[in-house]
């Protein structure tokens, strides 16, 4: 006889569990999921939400360690930062960017400009304040993931809310770049300005393969003992066979102009006007150049949050003039990431780029 886990009572031979138990858990664990999500997004009260917490753990038989807590706090902002990206209900949002079936949609309906409002952003910046939620924190064991971290994510929102609201590319601080990833291997041109950089993307391109493939018809006519006669035709044509071939990995690098690659053997740039349609995958980005004989370019960057982001900035920085872009060097996207907060080691800003392990 065994007992059951939540109510501890005899829960019959060989289980561990009541039915309405593990119901009853599983409807709690779904309220103090939303609590967390639609405060870290809409507001309410950060004081007592912890206390909120766990009272609904212990009305659904369920045991909650500091530990445990501190994980639903951080799940929750890392949620609404999803939910704000994305639009997503808050139904949607749970499990969102799992490698469990519940993955990143890349469609044209989810993979769109995200528009994180004013009052979204205040809340979820209060909401990290409150609880001492560090970018490091946030971004911890993403290596492997299909998502890029919660706070790289919600970076990356904020570079596209600047462009489309105030016309401004923040000023990429390259120095701080190299000092934590190296040299980055790319020249810009005195016209254009760096914002943002992607690490260990694989670059491939589409290669045309051909080979004959025929057959042969006809009879066999025996004239003599082990002598026979054959007439046949043959017929063939060359097939062409279209695939993507590994050229190279390293950095990508989308400018207010233009696009670097730079690998081991490869690097070119790609004029931002030059490209004449992007298309998402599962791996990454697919390229098509304003060429006379272009073949299709895909970019691999590994996680689906850096894929939606790199589509999103393309798009949003097509939708303005280079002429009457902005190079901000103020503190605007400091100020957006952390508005009200006073811990220095947080303020790492647009210099801290997207990248792939």
């Amino acid at each position: 006889m065994g007992n059951c886990k939540f109510c501890d009572k005899d829960a019959g031979f060989l289980r561990g569990q009541h039915k309405a138990c593990k119901q009853r858990a599983d409807a709690k664990r779904d309220e103090i999921r939303r609590l967390v999500t639609h405060i870290a997004i809409e507001g309410g009260d950060l004081v007592g939400l912890t206390s909120q917490i766990r009272l609904l753990a212990v009305e659904g038989l369920l045991s909650v360690s500091d530990d445990e807590l501190r994980e639903v706090v951080t799940t929750g902002w890392t949620n609404g930062v999803i939910h704000a990206t994305f639009g997503l209900s808050l139904d949607e949002t749970a499990g969102y960017g799992e490698d469990s079936g519940k993955t990143f949609a890349i469609d044209s309906g989810r993979l769109r400009i995200p528009c994180p409002t004013d009052s979204q952003v205040a809340n979820l910046n209060l909401y990290r304040r409150h609880f001492g939620l560090s970018s490091d924190e946030l971004d911890k064991d993403v290596s492997g993931s299909v998502m890029t971290g919660s706070f790289t994510m919600f970076r990356q929102a904020l570079v596209i809310k600047l462009l489309l609201d105030e016309g401004k590319a923040h000023a990429f601080d390259r120095s701080r770049y190299e000092r934590k990833f190296g040299r980055l291997p790319i020249r810009l041109m005195k016209s254009e300005s760096l914002i943002w950089v992607f690490n260990s993307v694989k670059y491939y391109r589409a290669t045309t393969s051909r080979e004959f493939r025929g057959g042969s018809t006809g009879i066999s006519i025996r004239v003599a003992k082990g002598v026979y006669l054959r007439q046949s035709g043959f017929r063939g044509e060359a097939v062409e066979t279209v695939s993507m071939k590994h050229q190279d990995a390293g950095v990508l690098a989308v400018t207010t102009k233009h696009v670097y690659f730079s690998g081991s053997n490869t690097s070119f740039r790609i004029r931002l006007e030059r490209i004449v349609s992007t298309k998402p995958c599962k791996e990454g980005i697919v390229v098509m150049r304003d060429l006379a004989n272009a073949k299709q370019e895909l970019f691999a960057l590994g996680n689906y949050s850096d894929i939606w982001f790199a589509m999103s900035l393309m798009d949003a920085l097509a939708e303005i003039e280079g002429e009457a872009l902005e190079i901000s060097n103020d503190a605007s996207l400091e100020m957006l990431l952390n508005a009200g907060n006073h811990d220095a080691d947080q303020l790492i800003g647009p210099s801290v780029v997207g990248f792939s392990e």
